[in-house]
């Protein structure tokens, strides 16, 4: 939820023709109680993203790869998540680029 000096900024912003928005949402969440923020901020701010895109907007629907991964210690965990965790956004990022 923004609160009402953001909301006034993004007001202000928007009158000025100084701001564009981004939204970041999934469209699970916009059936939901949960996207009523969301929903409203739309109305209000447009998304200069097509709110149609699957490929933005239906993440939460797709299937997902999990790997799990075994330490002995908790800092153990933290180093392989941290290392496998920049790897897979790489090879993701990557993906999505070629």
């Amino acid at each position: 939820m923004m609160q009402k000096v953001e909301l006034s900024l993004c007001d202000r912003l928007q009158k000025q023709g100084k701001a564009k928005f981004y939204w970041d949402y999934d469209d699970y969440y916009m059936q939901t109680e949960a996207g009523t923020y969301i929903r409203q901020y739309l109305a209000h701010y447009p998304n200069e993203l097509d709110n149609t895109n699957s490929n933005i907007y239906h993440n939460f629907a797709r299937p997902k790869q999990v790997t799990y991964i075994s330490a002995a210690t908790e800092s153990g965990r933290t180093s392989n998540c941290c290392r496998y965790g920049r790897r897979s956004i790489a090879q993701y990022c990557y993906s999505q680029l070629t």
